[in-house]
């Protein structure tokens, strides 16, 4: 009897078709072959091939079962989404929340050996390390799942309750090992979050048999990891854009896009969260395992700011993501979960000035975090791409740690410190291109802008204004008229410094990303436009930040310019479409030009330090990018 226990037929997040869930193969079939080598079976499966299958007669996951390399190794889930919808996590409670959730475990079978001699017992153990860390349930004769390995309840390394159970060996009675059995294990956290501890996210599971006399009969042992959580990029597939409702003119203009590239518009009213700087307030990203016919199964997983506007918990980020974002096939998680100051808190914070439920600063927004695309670089090949944060130092030291955990988007920074938000959006993006390296980098440019500004003069148009019937805070933070001409833009001594400081400080960040990725002059795209000191030494986009834009597929939704009308069209629109959306920089996946919008982001967002891509948020499915081939 050749038949295996199934992880499932179905692909994708969620596993499941439109007619639900595939039936798991009965474990009672999990027996050897007729006519199979005589003796002992004391056999444990995973699926370390990979392929999606746990199959006990397929040599490559028999051979490779207790290894991890880019090629064998078996992985398991953090089960971080609420399959059954009733408000908490799957990893928290300890049970398999229903048909949906039982695709969310990694499956593992007990052979069954018919043979087995009156009296046998078996054990099957778990390492101490990983008790706190996941839940191992055995599917039982009437379908349903039982815990019987791990630890229930919130602990970990950094909790503050102990476990409610914990449990390092299961005991298998004769019956069990005749029949066999089928397993599924799940993580209640990824490895790298402070509750973690130093735990390596490895499971070695073993299972040891003695005869009715004690007497050992044999063992066999698997290991498998929990896959890691995995950063979205402006080049991931996406399928969701969100963003605040805060502004009436920039959701207009933003589901124009939205519409034409297919997407589905997640609006988030402001009753619903205070919070309009939808890029900053949590990251997106995924989780997933290898899947049957090279699809994979997993979950869309964000990480929340770890502060938020108002004091008390109920302000905090993760607030918005456990009412409005966690469901089926969504979850949300922390690095470092931060308790109210009174319960102390979970992490490791020596500065007394940061205890309690709120800590970290604009650098830990996610506007300062983004992911450079794949690239390769003096024989070293970053395949998933690239975590970048802006300066270190500022970014909290357990969210690089998280970052470093993963161990496949290995992370890096560049000096932000400069800019007053001290965001890397503010500087950076990425679109794709078709050339080789499949994406070319987007990098800020004052110099140019001035440029641009002073051909425009020498033609005859200084006088023409930009910003016409735009309003900006001026003194007193009262709003004034914005608009101002060319000659006037030009002849600012402060304008001029501030800008010769900026360019100073992208030249230093751009040399940081040529010695990291090696681009090529060819493969960067100079934005224009230039930057004011909002207050001593702090830059900001003096206009529009076109650079900051939100970038999905082929579509580039940029905020607009208001930038002088010449020959009845802006300048300055113009020359960004002339960069972006012709052949003239091989830009978009066909290399005829990326596909652009303009937005107006004036009032909601550029007047108050921010640009489209700050505004914005998007996800998309788990990708197929297989994350485990990365060498550990």
């Amino acid at each position: 009897m050749a038949l295996a226990a199934v992880l499932a037929a179905a692909s994708g997040c969620g596993g499941e078709d439109e007619a639900g869930p595939a039936p798991l193969a009965p474990v009672a079939d999990a027996g050897p072959p007729d006519g199979g080598p005589p003796g002992p079976v004391v056999d444990l499966v995973v699926d370390a091939n990979r392929d999606g299958w746990v199959k006990y007669d397929d040599p490559a996951d028999q051979d490779h079962e207790d290894e991890w390399t880019a090629e064998f190794g078996a992985s398991f889930l953090a089960n971080l989404d609420d399959d059954d919808q009733d408000g908490v996590r799957d990893n928290e409670d300890g049970v398999v929340n229903g048909d949906a959730d039982v695709f969310d475990l990694a499956r593992m079978l007990i052979i069954g050996w018919p043979e087995v001699p009156e009296g046998a017992k078996g054990t099957l153990s778990i390492d101490e390390a990983s008790v706190p860390h996941v839940h191992v349930f055995k599917r039982e004769g009437d379908g349903s799942w039982k815990l019987v390995l791990g630890s229930l309840g919130p602990c970990g390394i950094g909790g503050d309750k102990t476990c409610e159970l914990t449990s390092a060996k299961l005991e298998l009675d004769a019956a069990v090992l005749a029949t066999g059995a089928e397993l599924g294990i799940e993580a209640k956290r990824f490895k790298g979050t402070v509750d973690a501890g130093d735990w390596s996210g490895m499971v070695e599971l073993e299972l040891g048999v003695v005869d009715g006399k004690e007497k050992p009969v044999g063992k066999d042992s698997v290991k498998m990891r929990v896959a890691p959580w995995i950063a979205f990029g402006n080049l991931s597939l996406h399928d969701t854009v969100f963003s605040s409702t805060i502004s009436s003119e920039f959701v207009n203009g933003l589901k124009v896009p939205i519409q034409d590239a297919g997407l589905t518009y997640r609006k988030i009213k402001m009753g619903e969260w205070p919070d309009h700087w939808t890029q900053d307030i949590f990251e997106t990203g995924y989780t997933a395992i290898p899947w049957e016919g090279g699809k994979v199964q997993g979950m869309r997983v964000a990480m929340p700011r770890p502060w938020g506007r108002s004091e008390g918990a109920e302000a905090l980020p993760r607030a918005w993501l456990a009412d409005h974002y966690l469901g089926p096939d969504t979850g949300w998680f922390e690095p470092c979960e931060r308790k109210d100051s009174e319960d102390g808190p979970k992490c490791p914070i020596d500065d007394e000035a940061h205890q309690g439920v709120h800590y970290g600063s604009t650098f830990d927004s996610f506007g300062d975090h983004d992911l450079l695309p794949p690239y390769e670089k003096d024989g070293e090949s970053y395949p998933l791409g690239r975590i970048i944060t802006g300066s270190a130092d500022y970014v909290m030291p357990e969210t690089i740690a998280f970052y470093e955990a993963q161990g496949v988007q290995s992370p890096v920074t560049a000096k932000t410190i400069w800019l007053a938000v001290g965001h890397i959006d503010e500087v950076f993006s990425y679109v794709p291109a078709k050339t080789a390296r499949g994406w070319k980098l987007l990098v800020a440019s004052p110099k140019l802008m001035r440029e641009m500004m002073e051909d425009l003069q020498a033609k005859g148009h200084g006088d023409v204004q930009m910003f016409v019937g735009r309003k900006v805070y001026g003194p007193d933070n009262k709003l004034v008229d914005a608009a101002v001409s060319i000659d006037a833009v030009l002849a600012s001594e402060d304008l001029a410094k501030a800008n010769q400081i900026s360019q100073a400080e992208i030249d230093d960040m751009l040399a940081t990303l040529v010695d990291l990725t090696g681009v090529t002059p060819d493969e960067i795209v100079e934005i224009p436009f230039l930057y004011e000191e909002v207050y001593e030494g702090a830059m900001l986009a003096f206009n529009p930040g076109t650079v900051n834009s939100l970038v999905f597929g082929d579509y580039f939704v940029a905020p607009k310019h208001f930038g002088p009308i010449i020959d009845g069209k802006d300048a300055f629109d113009v020359d960004l479409k002339q960069r972006l959306a012709t052949p003239q920089n091989a830009l978009g996946s066909d290399g005829q030009g990326m596909k652009v919008y303009a937005v107006d982001n004036w009032y909601g967002y550029h007047i108050l330090m921010g640009e489209v891509h700050c505004a914005t948020n998007w996800q998309g499915p788990p990708a197929t990018a297989a994350w485990w081939e990365v060498e550990p």
